[in-house]
């Protein structure tokens, strides 16, 4: 039986180094202080969860997303320090999704199914072995 997902301190340390380096400077990349620091906030949330690293792209938002055989997720928060997130499931047929719009508290509103949902994607893409290395945010 394998052992479970790391939770609390020891699921944060399991991301590479590089991956907390680029999360510490995401204002050098584009991304607004109060933004990087919702970013940041969000993100510990969701390390507190175990999935895979995820990707990093800055452009209006910062974007966490995870890509595997099945399933898609992205998670984003805004200037605004909004966060939107959508989710895909491949085997559904074409144009369902789940989501949500932009929601006003970053971490505390975003509803059970989105912790459900990245369960699902952060697990598959670590188990298909295609979490890139994390050099650093991408500006898109």
């Amino acid at each position: 039986m394998p052992d479970p997902a790391p939770t609390g301190a020891d699921a944060r340390r399991s991301y590479p180094e590089a991956f907390w380096h680029a999360m510490a400077t995401l204002p050098k990349h584009g991304a607004e202080p109060a933004q990087a620091g919702a970013a940041l906030a969000l993100w510990y949330e969701i390390a507190e969860r175990g999935p895979s690293t995820p990707d990093i792209v800055i452009s209006e938002g910062v974007k966490f997303s995870w890509f595997g055989p099945r399933y898609a997720l992205d998670v984003e928060v805004m200037r605004d320090r909004r966060v939107a997130w959508y989710f895909r499931d491949s085997s559904l047929p074409l144009g369902q999704s789940e989501g949500t719009g932009d929601l006003d508290e970053p971490v505390e509103r975003l509803p059970a199914r989105f912790w459900e949902c990245l369960a699902l994607a952060g697990a598959e893409r670590a188990d298909a072995g295609n979490a890139p290395p994390v050099p650093g945010p991408s500006e898109g």
